[in-house]
């Protein structure tokens, strides 16, 4: 057949499939694990150095029992007021500062002669410069007065308008709003750089005052058209006496601020400051917080590269928790660069959220907002997408970088840590989507033990618990919701990495491929039924992923679809006559090989999983195609051929997980099994299978160990 000359390149199909560089990269994994360092890093750094003293004050409340061992002076230092207590002493000390005036001593005497001379005019020349400083529609109105009026209210003008500006100019005529400046009783009034004098500053005036007490004054006295035109009139001419001097009060404010004490007191070198067990008080609390900040001042070099390096090392021993655990149990993920981007994102996701927690806290000290970290969401999301097994390692990792990214604070570390753990065996066996929202009820769970045992140890007050309680409630329920968010993304853009929910949906035999391998592939599609059934147990035995093994094994041999009658376990099906008969051993071998490539093009254009797909090359590995391989050596010997061996080999790659070398055992037992006689013609012929991929390297680069393969012997 023409086609079989035509092969595929199966150098060019598995580099396409399975040699993306940039996921196998050793340079992209390295890239991966600086950044994550170098970031995670960042942002412990932080909330560290001189942020030390706000890192621990974070954690003193009063009531709590101080558990860190007994704190004892090792150098005299001042016990400082509380901040709050301190600034609230500053502002009372600036705003009882009396507000400071200058005399202007000629302010009244001009303001007086100068009103005076207007008033003489308005009975000699009403077209006078004068009036300028007066609205001409009230002169007018004023000079429309018959003679005798106009006389006599000129004349009680120069009776009364005097006295009345002198007590005004006596009491004080400010330039500022009186109720915008000062709330106090007495004001000083300067008069050079040597004296001064008080006055009340209740009885001052301003414009304000100044125009209602001269509509009481002229009430009763003066004419309508005299009193409109001597409001305005003194509205535009009086001039305050009293300057207010910014410069000297803002002074006078200044020395009060700086004779404020910061201090209460002093504790003396050796003294204990709290002892381990004691209860926290007002007072202990201000000398532990006093002694955190005697330590900063002492330190001039806070920040040194020797701390520097040990914030590195902090984060690199947690990222190293999980590194290791990828690199021994978890080869696979560590092999996927992608997969080992998405574990070490959450790393860094959890430092910045750390590091935003401690900030906010450090303004809204009373906020327990670290219960707000969706550290759980990313624990069910490994557990979901990886396995529990990872989750778990993962959370850890996660759970104490935090810890150290907020200052210490193993408490919520440790919380985080046991509610992720419970969060990540919550969804361990998920098997639809909205058994996620059941986690709700094992994190709330989680959280409140943790909270619950934490204030116990450090003394039990239910005003601190609850606002605790209600945001770790927020926490558990946005948990699923997010997470379900995160599960929708990685299965809609993702073909490398399938979600255990996503898998679930190819567990159907009537998934439009198998449908049409019973059909055109009968014996094939029984016998995938069968491999696939086996690998589900074998899976569970060892603990590897059964749903992942059986979807494994109902798919592996979709390829033969396309040519069924050249597989004898479809001989029923077809008239059968052996077509290899036709065929030389090389082209033989390619056509069986073909089919793992036909299985390939058939998983694409059904957008079967690539984890699916992976277990289409995988359950043949490497290996030699033995039946063929022989014949042609044997014809060889009548022919003088030099065999090749690599063209009788599967294009492979071998095996990288536990799941498709399962399947890769499981495949040859179904078959042996079809043609054994009894048990013991089984066995030695598997165990002679198993010898031989053993000593073929094909395990190499899958995680299973001897032991899982004696497990799946059994």
């Amino acid at each position: 057949m023409p086609f079989v000359s035509n092969i595929f390149n199966y150098k060019k199909i598995k580099e396409k499939e399975f040699g993306n560089k940039i996921r196998t990269s050793l340079a992209v994994k390295i890239a991966i694990i600086a950044i994550t360092i170098i970031l995670c890093s960042f942002f412990y750094f932080l909330t560290y150095g001189d942020n030390s003293y706000e890192n621990n004050k974070l954690k003193l409340a009063t009531g709590y029992i101080w558990t860190s061992p007994t704190l004892i002076a090792d150098y005299n230092f001042s016990i400082y007021k509380p901040k709050i207590q301190y600034r609230a002493e500053v502002q009372n000390a600036r705003d009882s500062v009396q507000p400071i005036f200058i005399l202007d001593a000629f302010a009244e005497t001009n303001a007086i002669d100068r009103i005076l001379e207007i008033i003489q005019m308005l009975s000699i020349d009403d077209t006078s410069p004068l009036y300028q400083q007066i609205t001409p529609e009230k002169v007018r109105q004023f000079n429309n007065l018959n003679e005798n009026t106009k006389k006599k209210e000129i004349a009680k003008l120069n009776k009364y308008i005097t006295p009345f500006l002198r007590s005004i100019y006596r009491k004080g005529l400010v330039n500022i709003a009186l109720e915008n400046h000062y709330a106090g009783n007495i004001a000083t009034v300067r008069l050079n750089a040597t004296q001064e004098y008080y006055i009340n500053y209740k009885d001052l005036y301003d414009k304000n005052l100044l125009k209602i007490s001269m509509q009481q004054f002229l009430e009763g006295i003066f004419a309508e058209e005299t009193k409109n035109l001597l409001i305005d009139l003194l509205a535009n001419i009086i001039q305050p006496n009293l300057i207010f001097s910014e410069e000297l009060t803002s002074r006078s404010a200044n020395l009060a601020e700086k004779s404020i004490k910061k201090t209460l007191g002093i504790v003396r070198k050796g003294e204990i400051i709290i002892a381990k067990g004691e209860k926290l008080d007002e007072e202990n609390i201000l000398k532990i917080k006093s002694y955190y900040i005697g330590n900063i001042m002492r330190d001039e070099h806070n920040y040194t590269v020797l701390n520097m390096l040990g914030g590195i090392g902090f984060v690199i021993m947690m990222y190293a928790l999980l590194i290791l655990y990828l690199i021994i149990i978890r080869n696979n993920i560590w092999k996927d660069n992608y997969q080992l981007m998405i574990l070490s994102f959450q790393l860094i996701l959890v430092a910045v959220l750390g590091c935003l927690s401690f900030q906010y806290q450090l303004k809204h000290p009373n906020t327990p907002i670290e219960y707000l970290i969706i550290l759980p969401t990313f624990s069910m999301f490994t557990a979901i997408v990886f396995d529990s097994r990872t989750a778990f390692y993962s959370t850890v990792s996660m759970a104490l970088l935090l810890a150290g990214v907020r200052g210490n604070d193993y408490y919520i570390g440790i919380t985080m840590l046991f509610t992720g753990a419970i969060a990540a065996y919550a969804v361990r066996d998920i098997q639809d989507r909205m058994q996620m929202f059941s986690s709700i009820i094992f994190i709330f769970i989680g959280f409140a033990i943790s909270i619950l045992v934490a204030n116990l140890e450090r003394g039990f007050d239910l005003i601190k618990i609850m606002p605790q309680l209600l945001l770790a409630l927020i926490n558990a329920i946005t948990a699923p919701i997010i997470t379900f968010i995160l599960l929708y993304y990685i299965n809609k853009h993702s073909s490398y990495l399938t979600t255990s929910l996503k898998l679930k949906e190819y567990d159907n035999e009537n998934n439009p491929l198998l449908v049409e391998m019973k059909n055109k592939a009968s014996g094939t599609f029984e016998h995938s039924r069968e491999v696939s059934r086996l690998a589900e147990k074998c899976a569970n035995h060892i603990g590897a992923n059964a749903l992942l093994a059986k979807l494994g094994g109902l798919y592996h041999d979709i390829g033969k679809i396309n040519h069924a009658e050249y597989f004898t376990e479809n001989k029923e099906q077809y008239i059968f006559t052996d077509k290899h008969t036709r065929l030389t051993p090389k082209k033989s071998a390619e056509m069986i090989k073909a089919h793992v490539v036909r299985g390939i093009e058939n998983a694409r254009k059904d957008n079967l999983p690539q984890q699916i797909i992976d277990f289409i090359p995988m359950h043949h590995g490497t290996t030699i195609i033995r039946h063929f391989y022989n014949v042609a050596l044997n014809m060889a010997k009548e022919t003088g051929e030099i065999i090749n061996e690599k063209d009788f080999r599967y294009p492979g790659p071998k095996p990288n997980t536990k799941e498709t070398a399962i399947l890769m055992l499981c495949d040859s037992a179904e078959a042996i099994a079809k043609s054994s006689t009894d048990l013991k013609q089984f066995e030695a012929i598997f165990n002679g299978i198993v010898d031989d991929r053993i000593a073929d390297g094909q395990f190499d680069e899958s995680n299973i160990t001897l032991n899982d393969i004696k497990k799946i012997k059994e």
